[in-house]
């Protein structure tokens, strides 16, 4: 009889930081084409929607906010 593998009960740190960049570039990849989109827009409200989804991922794995919403200070 075969052992079926042992399930984790979460990710690994290294695991987090992966899943934590991936969902980054891919927020960051989204920037572009909504910005070209009206708001009215269906396309539009769908990656509103997914971008929202993206966020709920990173503070439910991570408990903070996602990278792309941290506060910036601006230089000039």
């Amino acid at each position: 009889m075969t052992k079926r593998p042992k399930r984790h009960p979460g990710l690994t740190d290294a695991q987090t930081a992966a899943l934590i960049a991936s969902v980054a570039n891919l927020h960051n990849d989204l920037v572009p084409l909504m910005a070209a989109l009206k708001p009215q827009c269906p396309d539009y409200l769908a990656i509103i929607e997914l971008s929202a989804a993206l966020a709920r991922v990173v503070r439910e794995t991570t408990g903070d906010d996602p990278p792309w919403m941290a506060a910036r200070v601006w230089r000039g």
